[in-house]
């Protein structure tokens, strides 16, 4: 079943919800019935039979014949769907764990391109492939430039000796060196790989622990210093 299209229907429950429950008449617009029965049959053609019988409430499942329809009965269907969702398939804790993981990412260029393919159900090597391609694309922006890619990019730019470094992480040698070693890992083990062939290794777990460390790696560049004389 797909996990992501299962959480675009919980929030499209969500939202028929949020305005039939505004509404202060007790019967409302007809197309508001019509709403909620697409997204039962939608999901019922996910194979969430469970809500079968839902679609026997009168005034939801012959929405499309009535100018208005009962409040009370359609809110009555969207609320066991709702539910049927949250406690039977553990849509709301999906969702409360991605938006968690989501905003335990700082950087907004990283969660912007990042954020939907981590939503996604397969395919998290994308996510590597993007991910290292915001840490690339910082480097060349905190350098001024430069047609270099990767590891030869790193190893211009952030050398093991802090003396010799155009960025320098720290004025620590031992940290220094560490922080290089860093970069270029992350090129030599995830960027390489990404940007060059399919892999289908990548769970999503692997994607969001690799993504909390680049932006990690992301906010230590950004306070680093450069020296354009070197």
């Amino acid at each position: 079943m797909d996990s992501r299209a299962l959480r675009v229907h919980y929030g499209r429950l969500l939202g028929l919800r949020s305005a039939i429950d505004s509404q202060d008449e007790i019967n409302i617009e007809g197309v508001m019935g019509v709403s909620v029965l697409a997204v039962l049959k939608a999901l019922l053609d996910m194979g969430v039979d469970e809500l079968k019988d839902l679609l026997d409430i009168p005034e939801v499942a012959a929405a499309s014949n009535y100018d208005y329809i009962s409040k009370a009965q359609t809110m009555l269907a969207v609320e066991q769907a709702i539910a049927i969702l949250e406690y039977g398939y553990g849509v709301k804790e999906q969702v409360v764990e991605l938006g968690s993981l989501y905003n335990s990412i700082k950087d907004p260029q990283l969660r912007d391109r990042c954020a939907d393919l981590l939503a996604s159900n397969s395919k998290f090597d994308r996510v590597i492939n993007q991910a290292t391609l915001v840490l690339e694309d910082r480097i060349r922006k905190k350098v001024g430039g430069s047609d270099l890619t990767g590891t030869r990019l790193a190893n211009q730019f952030i050398k093991s000796d802090a003396t010799s470094s155009p960025i320098v992480f720290s004025t620590d040698g031992d940290e220094q060196k560490g922080y290089a070693d860093l970069v270029r890992g992350v090129f030599l083990a995830l960027r390489n790989g990404t940007h060059h062939q399919i892999s289908d290794e990548f769970s999503r777990e692997d994607a969001f622990a690799i993504c909390a460390f680049i932006d990690r790696l992301l906010r230590l560049l950004e306070v680093a210093s450069f020296r354009k004389d070197i």
